[in-house]
């Protein structure tokens, strides 16, 4: 079977597309086997079925579908394909709006997998605009997409100059309205950016600014109709969070995971006295103080009080 799969990787470059179909086609049927997975993660192999994610559709979701699985098997390939032309076809085939969902939907896995390398965190940064204006605009790939802005947040160097860059649309602030999503795989890789932006203390003050905004929507995921927040404490309060506590049937972020996450958060920008001075100007304390009361969640609890005791810490 090797000898003869091996005739067939020419056959992926081959002028006419009704060759490059029938190569691709006829690698993907035997692409589980050990003697496939051999030759697929060959530096060439990889290079050439990188560049059939330009192909024809059917041609396309072949490619696609083998360099997500080999990828997501094989560690070693990710790196390798970083260097191709892989990530910018697959960045293209994600944001097309002509793409069909087969297409974008495993061009967003093959990101997910190159991401979980530097190399592919390297070369998705320059794109993260363009996957962040198609992470707003598309619900079916919102949960996968939160997960290569998560895996790309793990980077120092593509936090500062991707997600973070001062100059011009901030890519982080387009993303905290997906806190509030009703997907929870979306909530929880957008919290993860969030809290992996956070290791950038000298950036605390910044992102609780109005300029990234990132409490309002942490408050109104956290706020609870039960809660009894009085005048005072709402004075001062982000809208978005005092209309939510004015909905008797609103509940706190159901997922423990997720909660946990958020108070992390206010715990890490706790740390400066600026941030500290404008998340009590905002009156983040009330809501912290209200939710220990209502949540059963231990875990969540013991994070209220480790947040609590670093927020708390008097401002000169």
């Amino acid at each position: 079977m090797e000898a003869q799969l091996e005739e067939v990787v020419p056959f992926l470059s081959h002028e006419r597309a009704d060759v490059r179909l029938t190569a691709v086609d006829a690698l993907l049927s035997y692409s589980t086997s050990e003697a496939a997975k051999s030759i697929i993660q060959r530096s060439s192999t990889l290079s050439a079925l990188a560049n059939l994610i330009k192909d024809a559709e059917k041609t396309c979701t072949a490619a696609l579908t083998i360099l997500v699985n080999i990828t997501s098997e094989v560690p070693e390939t990710r790196s390798v394909l970083a260097s191709t032309n892989a990530v910018p076809y697959a960045v293209s085939v994600t944001c097309a709006s002509t793409s069909t969902k087969s297409e974008s939907g495993l061009a967003a896995k093959l990101l997910v997998n190159l991401t979980l390398a530097p190399e592919g965190c390297n070369a998705v940064q320059e794109s993260t605009h363009r996957l962040a204006e198609r992470f707003v605009s598309s619900d079916n790939l919102a949960p996968t997409l939160a997960f290569v802005f998560l895996n790309l947040s793990q980077l120092p160097v593509v936090r500062q100059e991707a997600l973070l860059r001062t100059s011009g649309e901030v890519v982080l602030k387009r993303l905290l309205p997906a806190l509030l999503h009703a997907n929870r795989d979306v909530r929880f890789g957008i919290a993860g950016v969030i809290r992996n932006c956070c290791v950038e203390q000298e950036r605390h003050a910044w992102l609780v600014s109005t300029k990234c905004d990132i409490i309002p929507p942490i408050l109104t995921a956290l706020i609870d109709g039960r809660m009894e927040l009085d005048d005072d404490d709402l004075s001062g309060m982000p809208k978005s969070a005092v209309d939510a506590h004015r909905d008797i049937s609103k509940k706190y972020e159901s997922d423990e995971q997720i909660r946990a996450m958020l108070i992390e958060i206010i715990h890490f920008l706790s740390s400066t006295e600026e941030s500290r001075a404008t998340m009590e100007n905002i009156q983040v304390y009330p809501v912290l103080r209200e939710l220990e009361k209502i949540d059963d969640s231990e875990e969540v609890q013991q994070k209220i009080h480790d947040a609590v005791y670093i927020l708390m810490q008097e401002t000169s």
